[in-house]
């Protein structure tokens, strides 16, 4: 149990610290899973992964710019 405010503070900012830290060991994975099982060439897998990260950031500014 948190005593303090700024004791709470540092277990929600842990917390959130630790759940983008997950987040970016599954996508680690999965990409190093998709080079693994891949039969293409490693460049056309990274041009894959490249236009996928292209089309997430778009789709994310489309969300928050409301269209």
């Amino acid at each position: 149990m948190p005593t303090s405010f700024n004791d709470l503070v540092d277990k929600t900012v842990g917390l959130i610290g630790g759940a983008f830290n997950n987040i970016g060991n599954l996508l680690s994975f999965l990409f190093n899973g998709f080079l693994y099982i891949s039969p293409l060439p490693d460049e056309v897998d990274f041009l894959i992964v490249c236009l996928v990260v292209i089309w997430v950031i778009s789709l994310l500014v489309r969300l928050f710019r409301g269209k």
